[in-house]
């Protein structure tokens, strides 16, 4: 009797478990996804709303980016630049990439050629501050036995020794001039 229980339990869990067809799967639902290369926006409401971003938003996000040291970070992370960190987060790098992210999705929509050489400068920035295994945590490359928040445990293997190199003319990125 035993063996009989335990069989039917385990020939309905293998049956419980089987895949279902194909067409008992099928939905009816009359929406489906649409590419965002393939969405034009031209109304009166979300156009202003994008160019407002692209205008004065960016503008915003990148000058505070710049006041906090965050593009100079991926430069003193390049050797490229003589400092320390600025900045009291461990994730700071991150403000960079969401207006990267940004604004590349509102050139979907709304082509700007003067946005896309700015987002061309900042992946240049960023792309300096990267390792050659392709890491990138500025406060890490920069100084990593010294985190920026008291919450993160420093590393214990240390850097190799790189000199800076020189580059006089850092300060004369696109970024930086954008809208001086």
């Amino acid at each position: 009797m035993k063996r009989l229980i335990i069989l039917c339990i385990v020939a309905v869990n293998i049956i419980s478990c089987a895949k279902p067809a194909a067409k008992d799967m099928q939905v009816d639902y009359p929406i489906a996804a649409v590419d965002i290369r393939n969405v034009a926006i031209n109304d009166d409401f979300w156009l202003p709303k994008i160019t407002t971003i692209q205008d004065s938003t960016m503008k915003f996000a990148i000058d505070k980016c710049d006041a906090e040291g965050r593009m100079e970070n991926f430069l003193v992370a390049g050797k490229q630049k003589n400092g320390k960190t600025k900045g009291q987060m461990p994730f700071d790098d991150t403000d960079l990439y969401k207006i990267i992210e940004g604004a590349s999705n509102t050139l979907i929509s709304s082509p700007n050629k003067e946005l896309e050489l700015l987002l061309d400068s900042l992946i240049s920035i960023v792309k300096i501050g990267q390792e050659p295994d392709g890491y990138i945590t500025t406060w890490f490359t920069i100084d990593r036995l010294h985190p920026p928040a008291t919450w993160v445990k420093p590393s214990k293997k240390l850097p190799p020794e790189s000199p800076v190199l020189p580059m006089s003319n850092w300060s004369k990125l696109p970024v930086f001039l954008y809208w001086r």
